[in-house]
């Protein structure tokens, strides 16, 4: 088994495919947009990670809910 280094911190990350979010995953999202925000100097960069995330769950529901639609 490999264990992460101490300077590491793993944080799971929850979503549901209808967009829910637990707060850990906030609270961790939030902070990750900070930092990007600072380091862009570009205040709207908070918003910009929540909507890749969210626009991935949409992709995926879409591909799942099309693998069940008959194509003929």
């Amino acid at each position: 088994m490999q264990t992460s280094p101490s300077t590491h911190i793993f944080t799971p990350i929850a979503t549901k495919t209808a967009g829910s979010w637990n707060q850990q995953a906030i609270d961790v999202n939030e902070y990750i947009d900070r930092l990007i925000s600072v380091a862009t100097e570009v205040p709207l960069e908070t918003t910009c990670l929540f909507q890749h995330i969210s626009d991935a769950i949409q992709r995926g529901n879409t591909v799942s809910f099309m693998s069940t639609v008959d194509n003929e």
